[in-house]
């Protein structure tokens, strides 16, 4: 009995040493695809970027420390980069990593870092690359507006989803204005990305319609005066999405930016009194 028991503690141990090894491989290769891209090489861009787009300072070499908060939080970024459309991990794993939600130089690291990173996606000129700096883009403006407000509210607050909205407008390619406008303006380098942005800008800038999810020109679509994030292209798209619109992320859009505004009476009136 004791023998058997042995035997089967041991084949537990070996599965479990198994598993461990194998999450140990899948954070290994995780953690060298956003440090390929971190120091300007991806393989299957075929080239080396020399710029770091001004960021060179946190990411001097592959040696970014193993223990860092930013590193844990850039492998689960990475992790579910290309599973997670959207906010990807940013709510499902923000109380995962507070040594960076609530450290705002570890905060800008990050930010900087994946600023860094989605630049080099853009040159990189490849579809599914363009896609991830799309994806990248939407959690850097969520971490720039991240405040004590806390996550759910800052997601869903106006600033926040209408400039997600904008992004969402453009194709995710290298002829997107808003995108290539994104990252031109967060990063130091003026040249890297300023012959595709000047390009782009001759391009009209267009916007989805949550009606009829059609691409049109941003000008002519109308905004729902409610929550002030949804827009449609005419009065039929509208009518006809409200059903859904209304007590889905309409309301909750509008009960964020309430609590938001809630929020900022009573800190005013706390600064007043002090």
């Amino acid at each position: 009995m004791a023998s058997r028991n042995r035997k089967k503690n041991k084949g537990k141990e070996r599965k479990a040493k198994k598993e461990a090894d194998r999450v140990e491989a899948e954070r290994k290769k995780v953690r060298d695809l956003w440090l390929d891209w971190a120091v300007g090489l991806e393989q299957l861009v075929g080239k080396h970027i020399e710029c770091h787009h001004g960021y060179k300072k946190y990411i001097h070499s592959r040696g970014f420390s193993h223990d860092h908060p930013v590193s844990s939080f850039m492998d689960t970024i990475f992790r579910n980069l290309d599973e997670k459309f959207g906010t990807i991990c940013i709510r499902d794993e923000f109380d995962s990593h507070p040594q960076v939600w609530n450290d705002n130089s570890n905060k800008m690291i990050a930010i900087n870092l994946m600023v860094k990173i989605g630049t080099s996606m853009l040159l990189s000129n490849k579809y599914v690359n363009q896609v991830r700096a799309l994806t990248l883009a939407r959690s850097i403006i969520i971490l720039e507006h991240y405040d004590d407000d806390g996550i759910d509210m800052v997601i869903n607050s106006r600033q926040v989803q209408s400039k997600i909205r904008d992004l969402n407008g453009n194709a995710a390619s290298s002829r997107s204005r808003d995108l290539l406008k994104f990252y031109s303006k967060r990063t130091t380098c003026i040249k890297c990305l300023k012959s595709m942005h000047q390009e782009a800008r001759n391009n009209m800038k267009m916007g989805l319609c949550y009606g009829c999810t059609e691409k049109k020109e941003r000008m002519t679509l109308s905004v729902c005066s409610r929550c002030m994030v949804a827009q449609y292209c005419s009065r039929e798209c509208q009518v006809a999405h409200w059903p859904y619109h209304e007590k889905g992320e309409c309301d909750i859009l509008v009960s964020a930016h309430k609590r938001q505004q809630q929020m900022r009476r009573i800190n005013k009136v706390s600064a007043e009194g002090t």
